[in-house]
């Protein structure tokens, strides 16, 4: 069924403290990082594989140089707890300099880890345009005790929680003293030794329930298949069908599968609410036509695949298995334009966290044709069109609900102005109401056994948490106004 969140809707779920999250992150080819020097101040060099901190000469002219690394912290939460994050360097055998190693040979080579403060890319990166950085929490790298040292687990906890807080622009390392001669070598992302590379090790927590948005774009995993070219392959389609049509009278069946990329940290993690949209083309590959139900229903369903597949190699015959456990049913439209939001993918996505996320598959649910539905795929050059994946978590930790034959009332349903808070429970509850990120929307007050209270506070659109708790444990109650 179609879900539209036009008032309030209400789910009980269990209630779980942070839990830690452990993630390794390597720089690789596809990474940013470069080095820069200012003996050719402008140039550009993305590809080299080592980073170093580095006063040596060429042909008698002193030179510093100094190298810009990022790892890709996408996937931690911004809200993130950063318990810890270990920085690890490898001293690269094969390097650019005639192979040579740490040296402090008329100067320390003691250098120094900065975090970056302005954007940069590494296929613009220059010594004269290079980034901003700050001297807080800086990392000092010792003089090194022998020419092929690695420098592992450094401690560069409070300059990730920056980057994951705000903007993640990465590290800068230079000489602590830049003049020569002195240098640390390490690995790159570029490196032929792919066991050297960058490492940062991060172990977070994420308060209470996270919600995290995701969208479909050029980068993610989506195709179209159809038995016409059954050995074809499409992953760079506009659009995302569930199609039955002809060409040259011959009739013809599409389907299309794509996947979204979970954030790390839902692993193991029990999923509250999972809301898929999809958005009507308006640009597309079939003329820009519309939804349409010409001799049969457009009618779609969504299902969860259940084995492997890639964007580049999918094809008709190829084509994943699916389930139809928890399946989504589309109805048929009412418009040639209609936007399909906000269905309930709950299930599914829970299934992907547990095993493996193969991502969906849409298909008509009656492929004869002349009928199809036509949304934007991750390629479309209309981004506010892409798929989307709304997902609210928490990771369990053992901490017990509430034991309870009635539990907590909140009516009427739905509302989110003027409602009601009952509890049916037999013992007194403490009750607090919270937003997405933990705070309160409204004073905690205690609530007595088969007690009520009315709350007339109107809530703006939103996703809030009734907290409940007694002495055996904790209870939630969320409501999702739009």
């Amino acid at each position: 069924m179609k879900n539209i969140y036009s008032l309030c809707l209400l789910v009980l779920f269990s209630f779980s403290t942070p839990a830690q999250t452990t993630t390794t992150f390597t720089i690789n080819a596809n990474d940013e990082d470069a080095t820069i020097d200012d003996y050719n101040s402008g140039g550009n060099y993305p590809g080299e594989i080592d980073m170093v901190s580095r006063a040596w000469t060429i042909s008698s002219v002193p030179v510093v140089w100094r190298s810009v690394f990022k790892f890709d912290l996408s996937c931690i939460p911004s809200n993130a707890i950063i318990q810890n994050a270990s920085l690890s360097l490898y001293y690269a055998t094969q390097n650019s300099y005639g192979n040579q190693q740490h040296e402090s040979l008329t100067n320390s080579d003691e250098s120094v880890v900065q975090r970056i403060t302005s954007a940069w890319t590494e296929n613009t990166v220059t010594w004269n345009n290079q980034p901003s950085t700050t001297s807080a929490d800086q990392l000092i790298l010792p003089q090194s005790t022998s020419g092929t040292q690695d420098y592992l687990n450094m401690n560069v906890t409070a300059m990730v929680q920056q980057m994951v807080g705000s903007v993640n622009n990465g590290f800068l390392m230079k000489l602590t003293n830049e003049a020569y001669y002195a240098n640390l070598i390490f690995a790159s992302g570029d490196n032929p030794d792919s066991s050297k590379h960058p490492q940062l090790v991060v172990t977070y927590t994420v308060p209470g329930i996270s919600c995290v948005t995701l969208r479909m774009d050029q980068g993610s995993q989506d195709a179209t298949v159809d038995d016409y070219n059954a050995g074809g392959n499409y992953p760079n389609e506009i659009d995302m069908v569930s199609r039955a049509w002809t060409i040259s009278s011959v009739p013809v069946v599409w389907r299309s599968l794509f996947k979204f990329d979970f954030p790390c940290s839902m692993a193991g993690a029990t999923v509250q609410s999972a809301h898929l949209s999809l958005y009507y083309a308006a640009q597309n590959s079939y003329g820009n036509q519309q939804h349409e139900s010409l001799t049969n229903s457009d009618e779609s369903v969504v299902q969860r695949i259940t084995s492997t597949w890639t964007a580049n190699t999918v094809t008709w015959n190829n084509q994943p298995s699916t389930t139809n456990a928890d399946q989504v049913i589309l109805p048929q439209s009412t418009s040639g334009t209609e936007d399909y939001t906000n269905y309930d993918v709950t299930g599914m996505v829970q299934q992907m966290v547990n095993s493996n996320n193969n991502g969906f598959l849409i298909k008509l649910t009656n492929e004869a044709y002349y009928a199809n539905l036509i949304f934007a795929s991750g390629d479309n050059p209309d981004t506010s069109k892409h798929a989307k994946l709304e997902i609210c978590y928490s990771i369990p930790s053992g901490v017990n609900e509430i034991k309870s034959e009635d539990g907590l009332l909140v009516y009427p349903v739905p509302s989110c102005g003027l409602f009601t808070i009952e509890n049916k429970n037999r013992s007194e509850e403490k009750v607090e109401i919270v937003n997405v990120l933990g705070e309160s929307v409204y004073p905690s007050f205690m609530l007595g056994a088969h007690q009520m209270k009315t709350i007339n506070d109107k809530l703006k659109a939103g996703i809030y948490f009734i907290i409940v708790e007694n002495a055996t444990g904790r209870q939630v109650k969320k409501l999702i106004c739009q």
